[in-house]
């Protein structure tokens, strides 16, 4: 197993992952009774950590739960005073991301069948 595939299994971090998730939808339904765990705060400083990493692997599944944890984030950080800070981490997300799909050989991040199909209607006009 890989450090990506162990990183992508610590529970703390799928828990975080799906308690940012509910308190979302809890937050959007109006729900007032469900509250955070008190070590969630813990939890997410933790989970940034792995995001990050997970953020680097090639496997598109490990990007996309980093990315979730950055939105989810940055959503429930938004409007209070650690907004700028959690805004600044998704957008490291996002460049971390955005570096490993560049360092793949253009067919492997999905753009070697886009360029063929320019190329063959370039050659038939």
């Amino acid at each position: 197993m890989s450090t990506y595939e162990n990183a992508a299994d610590i529970e703390f971090f799928n828990d975080c992952l799906d308690t940012l998730i509910k308190d979302l939808l809890y937050d959007d339904l109006g729900v007032t009774e469900y509250r955070w765990d008190q070590n969630l705060e813990s939890s997410i400083q933790k989970s940034a950590w792995v995001a990050s990493l997970l953020a680097s692997s090639n496997n598109e599944e490990h990007q996309s739960k980093a990315l979730s944890f950055a939105i989810l984030a940055y959503i429930k950080k938004r409007g209070n005073d650690e907004e700028e800070m959690y805004e600044r981490y998704l957008y490291i997300v996002l460049s971390r991301i955005e570096r490993v799909i560049e360092s793949l050989p253009r067919e492997a991040a999905g753009f070697g069948n886009c360029v063929q199909q320019h190329q063959n209607r370039s050659n038939f006009q």
